[in-house]
């Protein structure tokens, strides 16, 4: 191909490239979830797209757990039978791994979702003036077993990644806070070493348990 006709169809090549490029880029992304989240600076919101690997499926198998009736409160969750005793006296087998605070909703509550977004950006304005590593917290709307919810991660930025998220649900006048915390890098770490395995194990059965919340009636 000559320089002249090159240069009559430089358009052309040059649109071809792009749109080569376009679906390399394209099939890259397949590979990721594209999640929307509110993210926080002080008390300004504003909206964030991440990319991240789809979190794998859990493999848990809660079929033959034990269940946990609440009737004064309308809700059961599960948790396995073979739970270590928790020598703190929890008032659940299952809350060294899942905790459910039942709180009245405040006076001046308008909706969940502004309530959790307001919380979250206290804490991200409290969180960054009093850590040494600062903080990131996030929400997004999920669910809470069978139960619909808003999730409220926050997320150190020291070595282990320490993370805690708390899901948001609410029922009548009250708010059900189902709290999890887990060390966000040793979960995402290839290690295979006895710390690393363990937690892991503790992650999947909180998860789990998480998994069978439901309400009653």
């Amino acid at each position: 191909m000559n320089k002249k006709v090159f240069l009559e169809h430089w358009i052309d090549w040059t649109i071809a490239i792009i749109i080569m490029v376009f679906i390399v880029v394209w099939g890259a992304v397949q590979r990721f979830s594209i999640e929307q989240e509110y993210s926080f600076t002080g008390d300004d919101i504003y909206y964030s797209v991440r990319l991240h690997k789809k979190a794998a499926p859990s493999t848990v198998d809660t079929s033959n757990w034990k269940t946990y009736r609440n009737e004064k409160n309308g809700f059961e969750i599960k948790y396995p039978a073979n739970l270590p005793e928790d020598i703190s006296n929890a008032p659940t087998a299952f809350a060294r791994y899942l905790n459910i605070d039942i709180q009245n909703k405040p006076a001046n509550f308008k909706d969940l979702e502004t309530y959790v977004k307001a919380l979250a950006a206290r804490e991200q304005l409290e969180g960054n003036e009093t850590s040494a590593t600062g903080i990131n917290v996030s929400v997004k709307k999920t669910t809470a077993g069978s139960e619909p919810a808003f999730e409220k991660a926050i997320v150190g930025f020291d070595a282990p990644g320490n993370t805690t998220v708390d899901f948001y649900v609410e029922r009548g006048d009250q708010l059900f806070v189902l709290s999890l915390g887990y060390q966000a890098n040793v979960i995402k770490s290839n290690e295979t070493d006895s710390y690393t395995t363990e937690a892991k194990k503790n992650y999947e059965i909180t998860r789990g348990i998480l998994s069978t919340f439901q309400f009653i009636r």
